[in-house]
């Protein structure tokens, strides 16, 4: 088993391995927190693993919340029922949460878990890759509203994490390509032996579940996946014109992406198709040379992500997405460049206008 210690002003530790769910002490870990829990989840997770996590976790009998799976769900209205029934349930302060999920429920449940009766304490326990390299981890929780996405929120700590790779198993392959965008972006921003790693293993296996094909290898990426955001997240935790501002390169466009396709393409495509974008700008703009922005063009291709989005057409409505950001001010947009595969540019977010977005979607149109 892998322990990360996450040193923010509320510190916690990450656990990740294989198969440790059914390894761990369940009893003391739970008696570290709280007297009553509730575990939030959504209807996937559910079926799948509520009555194994209840039988593991029968001493405590764990109240268990779930909503409709999927981003739609990830709204002030969701979260508006999940407190009425803790409050139905009597749940009280003396309770810990249990977000057991992808991102949306850690997202959902960690802002949940840090504003019912004021706050209480929160776990998390990822089930899909995604969750496990980026959602869970930095403490931010929020959900979306028709105009942005992640707008409404908090910065909030859980008191662990607790990663299963074995959740893996059951994830569709474009569940896994969420995850994989992730920690290409990663390794973009801060690690090209990471970037250079992960093509590599790819090259040598050519199944198609090629992720989950060698679990030292998964566990070791998704360890150092964390690594990066974590010293990200050490030095500006709470995203205060800081570091952690690079954690948004390709998000821009992804976010604007999601928002205009009323949250149905998901986030890993999104956020691929913005790297794409992104890294062909910061080539515009003179900060990424043409062989890096190759690289990033060809691995994007090797690895299989959907480049290809209708919600890219209208300049107004893009327009008025990206005005919403959260890195944009009132007077200006604003992104994370590229200068190369592995470093970002210095201020770490950058202004760009109209003409630029006009330009980039020419050229976006014109490369398909």
């Amino acid at each position: 088993m892998i322990k990360i210690h996450i040193n923010v002003d509320t510190p916690y530790d990450i656990y990740l391995g294989a198969g440790i769910l059914n390894t761990l002490n369940w009893t003391s870990i739970f008696q570290s927190y709280a007297k009553r829990f509730v575990v939030i989840s959504d209807t996937t997770v559910s079926t799948l693993y509520r009555e194994k996590l209840l039988n593991l976790w029968s001493e405590y009998s764990p109240l268990w919340l779930n909503f409709e799976a999927g981003e739609a769900s990830k709204t002030r209205e969701t979260k508006a029922l999940l407190e009425d029934q803790l409050q139905e349930a009597g749940v009280n302060r003396d309770a810990c949460m249990i977000a057991v999920g992808g991102g949306v429920v850690c997202d959902l449940a960690g802002f949940l878990a840090a504003t019912y009766n004021r706050g209480v304490p929160v776990i998390y326990i990822p089930t899909t890759l995604l969750a496990m390299v980026d959602a869970s981890v930095g403490g931010k929780t929020g959900v979306n509203t028709s105009l942005s996405k992640n707008s409404i929120g908090v910065f909030s700590q859980p008191k662990a994490i607790y990663m299963d790779i074995d959740f893996l198993n059951t994830l569709p392959d474009n569940e896994l390509q969420n995850g994989l965008a992730e920690i290409l972006k990663h390794s973009l921003i801060r690690d090209v032996k990471q970037f250079e790693r992960l093509l590599k293993f790819r090259k040598a296996h050519s199944e198609e579940s090629w992720l989950l094909s060698d679990k030292m290898w998964l566990l070791e990426t998704i360890a150092e996946s964390i690594r990066i955001k974590k010293e990200v997240v050490v030095c500006d935790e709470k995203e205060t014109g800081g570091l952690r501002q690079i954690l948004n390169f390709g998000h821009t466009i992804g976010h604007a992406i999601e928002q205009l396709s009323g949250y149905t393409v998901a986030h890993g495509e999104a956020v691929a198709i913005g790297i794409y974008l992104e890294s062909y700008l910061s080539y515009c703009r003179g900060y990424l040379s043409w062989e890096n922005f190759s690289k990033i063009e060809k691995a994007l291709k090797f690895l299989k992500f959907q480049l290809n989005t209708p919600y890219l057409s209208d300049l107004n409505a893009i327009s008025n997405a990206l005005s919403v950001d959260k890195k944009s001010t009132a007077k200006e947009w604003r992104m994370v460049f590229l200068k190369s595969i592995g470093t970002v540019c210095d201020n770490y977010v950058r202004a760009f206008d109209k003409a630029d977005l006009e330009k980039l979607l020419t050229w976006y149109r014109e490369s398909l």
